[in-house]
């Protein structure tokens, strides 16, 4: 789909694709969206198979929610040149922005960083253990980043005014904070936790209490108030294994750990904080 600009000035958006068909959107899209609910979709991109979004802005305003739902890839890609001097792929929501990539990636195909998305809250999901996310910006103006995948690298800034969620889709999927990737984990390095920004008193939350696998801080790893950008760390899984050490006294932060049911806590080395539980 090709087009200036497609506009919906007191309504929907909503392009679907059915079966095993691509949509290819190059145009700016908005919906003024005075007559929605709060957060109900003002633009709704659904594909069968992948979505590509080439030289495009996504805009709602009033209180739309923009939701992109690929089966398999989702390319948010950047091309310069367009928009009426407005930096292309810059897509931005009055409600929550919600990207879904089913059993594929969430990409931008060209190498700057030029993706900006901005909504209350933020949901990337990607299906894909080779996900790897470099944007321009991704800001939850009124809520919390959620990111959701079985693995993932990240290497550029995700900020909320609430909290940042990093869990895996699968409950059973076990979480690594290492500097180096073991096989059949969710990896994070304290280096790409630091890319993540929480706000006032916000919570950086990684795995989730639902879960029925480890989350492991593995021996030589170090956390410390560095690469900790939040009130409280907050670490979830049906096991907590601490083998690293953690240190949140230079922002007086405070540490949560939370078990699933039947879950236990082994602490082997050295936890220093402001406060916790």
């Amino acid at each position: 789909l090709s087009f200036g600009t497609l506009t919906a000035n007191n309504g929907l958006i909503t392009l679907t694709s059915s079966g095993a068909a691509d949509i290819n959107l190059s145009g700016a899209v908005q919906a003024t969206n005075t007559g929605l609910a709060a957060n109900q979709p003002g633009i709704s991109v659904v594909s069968g198979r992948d979505i590509l979004i080439h030289r495009v802005n996504l805009t709602t305003a009033t209180s739309g929610a923009i939701r992109l739902q690929a089966a398999e890839d989702l390319d948010l890609m950047v091309s310069n040149g367009c928009c009426n001097g407005t930096p292309p792929n810059t897509h931005t929501a009055a409600g929550n922005i919600e990207v879904i990539a089913g059993t594929g990636v969430i990409t931008r195909s060209e190498p700057d960083n030029g993706v900006s998305l901005s909504g209350q809250n933020v949901t990337l999901q990607a299906g894909s253990t080779t996900q790897s996310y470099s944007f321009g910006s991704v800001t939850a103006t009124a809520g919390n980043v959620t990111l959701v995948g079985d693995d993932m690298g990240l290497s550029s800034g995700m900020s909320a005014t609430g909290n940042v969620i990093v869990k895996p889709i699968d409950p059973a999927r076990s979480v690594r904070i290492d500097t180096a990737t073991t096989a059949g984990n969710l990896n994070l390095t304290p280096g790409e936790l630091q890319t993540l920004t929480a706000g006032a008193g916000g919570t950086l939350e990684i795995g989730s209490s639902a879960g029925s696998g480890t989350l492991t801080v593995a021996s030589g790893t170090t956390l410390t108030s560095t690469n900790v950008n939040a009130g409280t760390l907050k670490l979830a899984n049906r096991e907590i294994v601490l083998d690293g050490t953690i240190n949140l006294s230079g922002q007086n932060e405070s540490l949560a750990l939370a078990n699933s049911p039947g879950g236990r806590v082994l602490l082997n080395a050295n936890v220093n904080v402001g406060s916790g539980t």
